[in-house]
């Protein structure tokens, strides 16, 4: 064996890299100061992105899918500033969208993140952000303060409203900051179940004081039922009488001087008669059904479901209940359908169906179980308790024609049990210890009907967090270790056969803990003590000169595993920090992160140890209202495995072998996000614009054995949407996007052109709405092989489709929703037959959606 050096190789983050990194950075600078507002692009999501939210109060989620192939679920992942894991919620089927909201308790300042996934029928993933979710996720500013506690909102009219005249303002103020108005538009006409009632506050050097603001209707004070911060105020009534509306807001500044109060009317048009306004009920809730009829790529589909949700409160409990059943449900598959009920008291807690526990970011963080959940919360003491399926049986598939011939493998049955037992409140202090086990249901097949062996996993975890100063200091830590035995199908193993194999003394007869883990010659690690299994977290936060700091470890050994926590990956140590800094009265935000790990760092399986580097900074321009709101980010992620060599094995049989193990390659992404609420005569737009570029750079590319090896990338994402309210009744929303991708070296190129278009028109009443919509994807582009002189694909195909549809709402609570959309794909695209040198064209198809949706609310 002998070593052969790479004549061009460069030293980790040379000068060139960094050299090619400064002038991309140049060039996407000046488009910070572009005209509009940002979001990140996608094909078939439509969501204008939530900027800003007040600490404490539930985050309203919308989106809207179009695409072709029915939505599994919707989900929102979100985590606060720091945090190392996201949590999710699923969004609800509505009308025309679908919505939900980030919880209250997650909503902490500075800064809120989250990104939109989609699981569609054919098992595609679509999210939004369309690049790096996870990295480069969205971003909510999170004003600090006391929010109100937490009410689920009710779904705000995105009906166009009467042109706004000016609100009054009153005079014999002396300050600077400034109230504007936020909903309903002055003389807006609106149902009566959806008036949210808002108002925004901006401008001064001292920011206002949440306990001035007063809030009245109609003369009468409605300020205890409102949620105030000082950075706007909301009321969220339940229904309002018909007619018109008086509200007026006043309030003062921290220094105590008189701010402009604001006096504006809004209409409400129809709704049961009522003499005033009333709060909201104690329980909410809604049904529906939706009837799906497609046909995609020439195959029909199907797809009806049904779904209900219902939130209420009755003395000191709180309650929910969620249920969602589909067509899609099928027993080959793990469940689709979902159903859970929860009951929540302060001193205690219970749900049943299916269940998304949180218990130890190290053991067991958002794994659906089947089952029961429940906790004893008593402060000094507590208890939390987890049990159920989480994975379904799935039968082995034989063919009915030759018996015994199995067609398909199953899955099998898998049970987990989780408990965790604190001490504290958790406000300031709280020490946990908790268990998992989670084990393969061994006689739910026969041998050999699966894939994979039976497993059984146990793991053990300790959790610590201290908060100091008003939750300005916060320390937290987990660690935890794991046992997993790979194949329990023979059961546990004797002493003396372990003994035997391992050449040790076991202190312990396995049987004797079977009930625990089943330990037999698969289970990992046998000697815990080497640190293999072991795993840990530790995070330092600080809040002080308007800076937000975290600094944090983590290790994940090699043989660590928890089958109740999916997203980690073992073999991982390293250590990360940012910092947040809010300048110029919450007008500014910078952020600077930095990332070290070492992936592989035990290099057991003779494998090198990859150096992993990430660095983020950016920042965000949030000056007023009236001007556009900013974001410029960067993030480098920097791989090096420090093997500066070919690596060459003498081949008695001919030429030697040659293996290419370098790796040092920095993968760029810059977004630049700009956002504006503007207004054109009486005609009110908000306007988004976004621009993402990725870029991977393989520094090894010019000496690769094989052209397809480099790993070079390229993607340019250029997007903008409009959305205007052109009169009292017609609402427009049009938005384009360009995407253009190069990978290995130009042998794969491919240019995507985007453009749609909806139009609302809703009838004076508001009960009656039709849409159209118009959306229109272009995709050119080449597919090269390094074996052939000619491209092995030609890409050139056109997608077209026209969106009809009417929306219906009668007495206020029953909504109906009849649409079409029909697709025509013109696929001019050819594929190279290798065999004889020539092109055989791409089929082309018409595709087609037939919906009607139904919805009750309660």
């Amino acid at each position: 064996m002998q070593l052969l050096n790479s004549t061009h190789l460069t030293k980790p983050l040379n000068c060139r890299l960094f050299f090619k990194l400064f002038l991309s950075l140049l060039a996407g600078i000046p488009l910070i100061f572009g005209s509009a507002q940002a979001r990140q692009v996608s094909n078939n999501l439509e969501h204008f992105p939530v900027n800003v939210a007040s600490e404490g109060s539930e985050v309203d989620i919308r989106v809207r899918v179009n695409a072709m192939q029915a939505p599994v679920y919707v989900r929102v992942y979100y985590r606060s500033l720091g945090d190392q894991n996201f949590k999710f919620a699923t969004l609800d089927r509505s009308v025309g969208e679908y919505q939900g909201v980030i919880p209250a308790n997650a909503v902490k300042a500075p800064v809120l993140q989250y990104f939109l996934m989609v699981l569609y029928a054919n098992q595609a993933i679509e999210t939004l952000p369309a690049l790096n979710p996870y990295g480069q996720p969205m971003e909510i500013i999170v004003g600090e303060g006391k929010g109100q506690p937490a009410q689920r909102t009710q779904q705000r009219s995105t009906q166009p409203s009467r042109p706004a005249a000016p609100a009054q303002l009153q005079p014999g103020s002396s300050s600077q900051t400034t109230a504007f108005i936020l909903s309903p538009d002055p003389l807006a006409e609106i149902g009566s179940d959806e008036v949210l009632i808002a108002a925004g506050f901006g401008g001064g050097a001292s920011g206002v004081d949440p306990t001035s603001v007063r809030l009245e209707v109609d003369g009468r004070d409605y300020t205890k039922l409102a949620d105030i911060s000082e950075f706007a105020v909301s009321l969220s009534p339940r229904r309002v009488a018909r007619g018109s509306h008086k509200v007026t807001l006043s309030a003062r500044d921290k220094q105590g001087n008189l701010i402009p109060s604001l006096v504006w009317r809004f209409i409400v048009t129809a709704g049961k008669q009522a003499r005033e306004m009333v709060e909201r009920k104690n329980y909410q809730g809604r049904v529906y059904a939706e009837f799906r009829q497609e046909k995609f790529s020439n195959q029909e589909l199907n797809s009806n479901n049904l779904g209900g949700s219902l939130y209420g409160e009755s003395g000191a409990f709180e309650y929910s209940a969620q249920a969602y059943f589909s067509q899609l449900e099928d027993p080959r598959l793990q469940p689709r359908n979902r159903f859970s009920v929860n009951v929540k008291h302060k001193l205690f807690e219970f749900g049943v169906g299916d269940q998304y526990p949180y218990l130890n970011e190290l053991v067991l963080w958002g794994r659906r179980i089947r089952g029961f959940t429940g906790a004893i919360k008593l402060g000094f003491l507590n208890f939390e308790h987890a049990s159920g399926q989480s994975v379904r049986q799935i039968d082995a598939l034989y063919s009915s024609a030759t018996p015994g011939l199995m067609l398909v493998r199953g899955t099998f049955g898998q049970q987990l049990t989780a408990n965790r037992l604190s001490f504290g409140r958790g406000n300031t202090f709280q020490l946990g210890f908790m268990t998992l086990n989670v084990r393969d249901d061994v006689n739910s097949l026969k041998p050999g009907e699966s894939s994979t062996t039976p497993k059984d996993n146990l793991v053990g975890g300790v959790d610590l967090v201290i908060r100091l100063d008003s939750r300005k200091i916060e320390l937290k830590a987990s660690v935890a270790s794991s046992f997993l035995t790979q194949d329990i199908t023979n059961g546990p193993a004797s002493k003396a056969s372990i003994d035997s194999t391992f050449e040790t003394d076991l202190p312990f007869d396995p049987a004797s803990f079977e009930s625990w883990l089943i330990i037999n010659e698969s289970t990992t690690p046998l000697d815990p003590s080497g640190g293999t299994a072991l795993a840990y977290l530790v995070s330092l936060r600080l809040k002080y000169l308007r800076n937000y700091f975290q600094f944090g470890v983590k290790r994940f050994g090699r043989e660590y595993v928890s089958l109740g926590q999916n997203y980690l990956r073992s073999n991982l140590r390293g250590y990360y920090f940012n910092d947040r800094v809010n300048l110029f009265q919450n007008k500014v935000y910078m952020n600077l992160g930095v990332e070290n790990y070492q992936d592989n760092f035990s290099q057991d399986d003779g494998n090198p140890k990859t150096s992993l580097t990430n660095f983020n900074y950016g920042v965000t321009f949030y000056p007023r209202q009236d001007l556009p709101l900013v974001n410029f980010n960067v993030r480098n992620y920097v791989r090096n495995n420090n093997i500066n060599d070919f690596l060459i094995n003498a081949s008695p049989f001919g030429a030697p072998d040659t293996t290419d193990r370098r790796e040092e390659s920095i993968t760029r992404d810059v977004t630049v996000n700009v956002g504006q609420n503007f207004r054109t005569g009486q005609v009110q737009h908000e306007a988004t614009v976004s621009l993402i570029n990725s870029k991977l750079i393989d520094e090894f590319s010019n000496t690769r054995l094989r052209t397809s090896a480099s790993r070079d990338f390229s993607n340019f994402i250029l997007s903008f949407a409009l959305k205007s309210k052109l009169s009292r009744a017609l609402t427009s929303v049009f938005s384009y996007a360009t995407n253009n991708n190069e990978s290995t070296r130009q042998l794969n190129e491919m240019d995507f052109k985007m453009f749609s278009g909806r139009v609302e028109y809703t009838l004076p009443q508001q009960q009656l709405t039709f849409y159209t919509g118009v959306r229109s994807v272009v995709s050119t582009g080449t597919r090269r092989s390094e074996t052939q002189s000619i491209p092995v694909a030609l890409i050139d195909y056109k997608q077209t489709g026209f969106q009809f549809g009417v929306y219906y709402v009668v007495k206020e609570r029953h909504r109906f929703v009849i649409d079409a959309d029909l697709i025509s794909f013109t696929d001019n695209g050819k594929t190279l037959n290798t065999v004889t040198s020539t092109y055989v064209g791409n089929p082309s198809f018409n595709n087609r959606l037939l919906r009607f949706y139904y919805e009750f609310r309660i």
